[in-house]
């Protein structure tokens, strides 16, 4: 919600019009769309910690190796483009002319 209501402000301040809607239906959300802008984390703090957990059991040490004890692991990637794929089946499907952003 806070997201609409900065981008409601901005628009307002510039002079555009901008139709924003708030849904938790994707596709619904993707209808029409000429831009989609993803911000979305595929995996929450929860999954970072897992990872530090495995790491650590196999002799890993926080510091120790940006691949495996940094905070944006790789482990979490696997959810970041099992996001980002699910993203684009619907892109390509409901507005395949629209610009993607991925930002998250």
């Amino acid at each position: 919600m806070a997201l609409i209501i900065c981008a409601s402000g901005f628009a307002d301040e510039v002079g555009i019009k901008l139709n924003l809607v708030s849904t938790t239906d994707r596709r619904e959300a993707l209808r029409g769309a000429d831009f989609v802008i993803n911000t979305a984390l595929g995996a929450g703090h929860h999954r970072l910690q897992e990872g530090w957990e495995i790491g650590l059991k196999r002799g890993y040490r926080l510091g120790g190796s940006l691949h495996i004890m940094h905070d944006e692991a790789f482990w979490v990637n696997f959810y970041q483009y099992r996001l980002f794929e699910a993203f684009i089946q619907d892109i390509l499907e409901v507005c395949p002319q629209a610009w993607y952003l991925q930002v998250g």
